[in-house]
């Protein structure tokens, strides 16, 4: 047995042992440096959003609105944003994926400002509501049937 199995990790490979040993290590460093690692993720999601801004054009695509960039969202011209982050997650590298689908010329996205956002999913759920309603109308009403106990009955 080696200097670093104790009882009962015979069966422990050293590469596991070697993974929780990094992982107390890292847990130590993070503990001491917790501010400067919470300041630099800050940043390099700063630094991503600035740039994928920059990219698609800094303005609401449909308004054109620019004044205030902190409100500006990315949107999912399809409509697949809630399938795409189900796939992908939320943080880091969906983002980063974002922005690379966006560098490799994806017409995907686009800048919306709140008021273009909420009007494009007005118009969604509109769109959507229309195509139930014509669903609707264009299945068979009821009739009556000759000899029926009740005045109608669907067919």
């Amino acid at each position: 047995m080696s200097p670093c199995q104790g009882e009962g990790r015979e069966s422990e490979s050293p590469l596991s042992l070697k993974i929780m040993y990094d992982q107390k290590s890292y847990n130590k460093w993070y503990k001491n440096n917790r501010d400067k690692k919470v300041k630099n993720v800050r940043e390099a999601f700063l630094n991503l959003r600035l740039k994928t801004l920059e990219i698609l054009g800094n303005q609401c695509t449909r308004c054109g609105y620019e004044e205030d960039k902190r409100i500006l969202m990315v949107d999912h011209k399809n409509d697949n944003g809630s399938a795409e982050r189900k796939q992908n997650g939320q943080g880091w590298k969906y983002r980063k994926q974002i922005l690379e689908k966006i560098i490799a010329g994806s017409k995907e996205y686009q800048l919306l400002c709140p008021n273009c956002s909420a009007v494009k999913e007005a118009d969604r759920h509109i769109k959507n509501l229309n195509a139930r309603l014509v669903d609707w109308h264009n299945k068979s009403l009821p009739t009556i049937r000759e000899g029926s106990n009740s005045p109608i009955s669907l067919q």
